[in-house]
């Protein structure tokens, strides 16, 4: 009997050991496969970060080059507008250029010239303005037209030039947004996708930055325009030319003709008709072919060099505001994507 449970005894224990040792199996098995398991699990992860910061810096790369192509047509576009304007703004200047010869014939010829004398009596009696609307209405028809049409088609140049800087931000913008979103499409990339939803939305910041930049036009920059620098000089030449005329007209002859003009214009033949019989045949006749060749030589070359000044004047600011204009997009569009870059 004792034998029986000393044998029961013996194999109850080496029941436990086996049990031991089979849980012990079991459990160097488990640590086994689960250290397997975190080691997968570790490496998995290194290549998914791996892959993620790759797709970062394709990313990273291909918004560098879209602000790079953008600020590269940006360039094309401003080269294009400035020689696109170079031609508007030289055709009118030559144009006005030609014309002067033909201006001042006109101006100071012998009935030109008996006509601004006689208006300039006129004028100091009656207190009108008609030597001003004589010399305008030559200068404009001459001269201050022609620079004046160059002008504004150089205006809309700058005008096409700033719609187009703002159209290239906004393909820049979108070009951005649509390749970085198809590139970042996982789920580890969600707050990098909110900045491109808060980039998008700076579509908007241009139409709160920009608009000022369009009332900066070429003859709001330059101040006096053509017309006043023109009138000016001339308006000078001719009191200058005239000044001793008048003087030695006297003032009760000055009364005289101004109290014969009639309220309408009055001919050619008898504005000189007034002239020669208030003024005499010997005065006026004098008076008259010096005044053509003083004023001629005068006015011709104050035309020359005030229209020469007004067109380097006008080239130089030009070049300033489509240099701004350049200027203001590249940075703004090299800010934001800085500012994106960085959220990546």
């Amino acid at each position: 009997m004792k034998q029986e449970k000393k044998s029961g005894s013996r194999t109850l224990i080496w029941i436990l050991i086996i049990i031991v040792m089979f849980l012990a199996y079991l459990a160097h098995r488990y640590n086994r496969d689960a250290s397997k398991q975190l080691e997968k699990a570790r490496h998995n992860a290194k290549i998914r970060s791996m892959q993620l910061e790759k797709a970062r810096n394709e990313v990273k790369i291909k918004i560098q080059s879209i602000h790079d192509e953008t600020i590269e047509r940006n360039k094309k576009i401003y080269l294009k507008t400035i020689s696109d304007s170079d031609v508007i703004l030289n055709g009118g200047f030559d144009r006005a250029f030609r014309n002067i010869d033909t201006a001042v014939d006109e101006l100071a010829s012998y009935e030109g010239c008996v006509k601004l004398f006689y208006y300039t009596i006129v004028d100091g009696v009656k207190n009108t303005n008609k030597v001003d609307y004589r010399i305008e209405e030559i200068l404009n028809k001459y001269i201050t037209n022609e620079i004046a049409t160059g002008l504004q088609e150089a205006e809309t140049s700058l005008n096409g030039l700033q719609e187009s800087l703002a159209n290239n931000r906004i393909k820049m913008v979108n070009t951005i947004t649509s390749n970085a979103e198809t590139m970042l499409i996982a789920q580890e990339f969600g707050e990098v996708q909110s900045s491109f939803t808060n980039f998008r939305k700076e579509l908007n910041y241009i139409g709160e930055t920009f608009p000022s930049i369009s009332s900066a036009t070429i003859a709001s920059t330059l101040g006096l325009t053509i017309n006043a620098l023109l009138m000016k000089r001339t308006i000078t030449q001719i009191q200058t030319t005239f000044a001793k005329a008048v003087a030695r007209f006297g003032a009760t002859n000055a009364t005289a003709l101004a109290a014969a003009a009639a309220d309408g214009p009055l001919p050619i033949g008898d504005i000189i008709a007034l002239v020669v019989e208030i003024g005499g045949i010997a005065w006026t006749a004098y008076e008259i072919y010096d005044a053509q060749v003083v004023l001629k030589d005068n006015v011709m070359s104050e035309l020359r060099t005030a229209i020469g000044d007004y067109k380097e004047k006008t080239t130089s600011t030009r070049d300033k505001i489509a240099n701004d204009l350049f200027e203001i997009y590249n940075k703004q569009n090299t800010e934001d994507v800085g500012n994106l870059l960085k959220l990546l």
